[in-house]
Order: C-alpha cells, then structure tokens, then sequence
C-alpha cells in the first residue's frame, strides 16, 4: 500500500477543511490519533497542505467519508503510476561503447525504427539517424558490437526488441499469410 507524502501537512488540512473524525484522518495518514489531536490543537509549526491538490484524495472520496463516520479514506493513486521509469545509469566507461550498440542494431536490424533504439539504449535520435546514415563524426572509429555483450542491456529484453523488429519486416507479413 502506497503512503502519503507530507502526511502531517495533510493531517492538518484535513482538519481544518473536512468535517472527518480523527480516526478517520489517523488512518488515511497512517499516524496515531494523538499525533491528530495534538495537530488539531495547534501544536507544531506546520503549514497544510491540500491532499485534492497533490492527487492523493478526490473531493467525491471526502464527501463519501464525511456522510459516513465508519467508512475509510481511500487513496486516489494506484500503485505504479505515479513513477516514471528511469533509465539505468551508463558508467562513463561504457557510454563510448553506446554507439557501437546502435551501430550493432542498425545493421542487423534495419527494420527498427530509430526512436526504439532510443528507448532501448541510453542515447539521442541524432545520434541513431547519424550513425544509421553514415554520417556520425566519428564513424570510422566504431565497431558494430552486441549492446548484450557490452553489458548496455538483458539478452530478454535485446530478444523483444528483436521481436519488435520482425513483426514489422516486410517479409514476416509474407510468411505469416
């Protein structure tokens, strides 16, 4: 279950705008009923902060929980959404090998598109349209290399990429009629 980010500024407003009991408050921040009361009766220095505006409640929720003492807050979010993938960090070591594993990918799979091999691999579209046209600046100095091999990704995911590229070759529409 996810938790809440400022979850005493929260508590707080909470307080202050919604006519919710202190348990019901509790509960949603995940703090005890005497850290509520002590809120409620101005202790700390806090300044509140609307949960409807951080995503976390909707008014339709609060509504719902005011009508009912008994009922639970629940959370807006669902889990996974609210972060972005990130992609892996590339020591500086191997950020020089990147361009062989696009150089790799671009002769043995011509049919991927070059803003897949930017999702794939840690690096721009000018950089893919360049290297894939023979214009990179420094293109006589690469070597088509396996980016599996380099260690820039997992042979699992090199095989979906892969997979990608021959449900769009022209000739896997053939054989597949």
């Amino acid at each position: 279950m996810q938790k809440i980010l400022m979850a005493k500024a929260v508590a707080l407003w909470l307080i202050d705008n919604t006519k919710l009991t202190f348990q019901q408050i509790s509960e949603f921040c995940r703090m005890h009923e005497l850290q509520i009361e002590a809120l409620a009766n101005g202790e700390g220095n806090i300044a509140s902060m609307d949960p409807v505006m951080l995503g976390d409640l909707t008014k339709e929720e609060i509504i719902r929980c005011e009508g009912d003492p008994s009922a639970v807050l629940m959370l807006n979010r669902k889990v996974g959404t609210c972060q972005k993938k990130r992609k892996a960090y590339v020591s500086l070591a191997k950020r020089k090998e990147i361009r062989n594993g696009v150089l790799w990918l671009a002769r043995f799979y011509p049919d991927l598109k070059d803003t897949d091999i930017v999702k794939f691999l840690p690096t721009t579209k000018s950089t893919v349209h360049a290297i894939r046209s023979g214009m990179y600046w420094d293109i006589k100095s690469l070597t088509p290399k396996n980016p599996v091999l380099i260690g820039l990704c997992t042979q699992e995911s090199l095989e979906q990429l892969i997979a990608l590229s021959e449900e769009r070759s022209p000739s896997y529409h053939k054989n597949s009629k």
